[in-house]
């Protein structure tokens, strides 16, 4: 029997979240760091050292934040029926729908998130969190990715009960 590959991707690569922004927002902390330690040491001025330490909070705040809330992010979910393909890095999983406890979403967060929460811990721990491929700003939609994905597990962990 050959292997079917999982056929729909339910979520978007974070590389944005995870690699893009944090360097610009380290680029733009260095930028204007040297910019005000220059004019600070031409100036002979002090207080351009209390201008430095407001540009390192105002610049190191948001790429600590955006770090934090990325790390998390899963690169790849696919859907393989009764089965979800993730990876994270480099490691890769294979999930069936009633080895997930149950499903968050957090629509109202930048990026936008479904979170699966595993029965058991993994590898790569409990939690699989990932951006949807395709999302709407309500969450009450019944069409949408994050209720039929409840859905599914709902019946999957119902079929393995009974």
């Amino acid at each position: 029997m050959s292997r079917v590959e999982p056929a729909r991707a339910l979520s978007v690569d974070p590389y944005y979240y995870k690699v893009i922004y944090p360097r610009f927002a380290l680029g733009a902390l260095v930028i204007v760091a040297t910019t005000v330690a220059v004019f600070g040491v031409l100036n002979e001025a002090w207080s351009s050292l209390w201008a430095l330490l407001v540009v390192f909070v105002l610049f190191l705040w948001p790429y600590i934040r955006l770090k934090q809330i990325s790390m998390g992010l899963f690169d790849c979910v696919t859907d393989g029926g009764d089965y979800l393909q993730v990876r994270i890095d480099t490691v890769e999983c294979r999930l069936l729908l009633s080895d997930i406890e149950y499903v968050t979403a957090m629509f109202y967060s930048e990026p936008p998130r479904i979170r699966l929460v595993l029965k058991s811990p993994r590898q790569f721990g409990r939690v699989v969190a990932f951006i949807p491929a395709r999302y709407t700003a309500n969450p009450f939609d019944p069409t949408g990715l994050f209720q039929e994905l409840r859905e599914r597990v709902r019946v999957a962990n119902n079929h393995t009960a009974a």
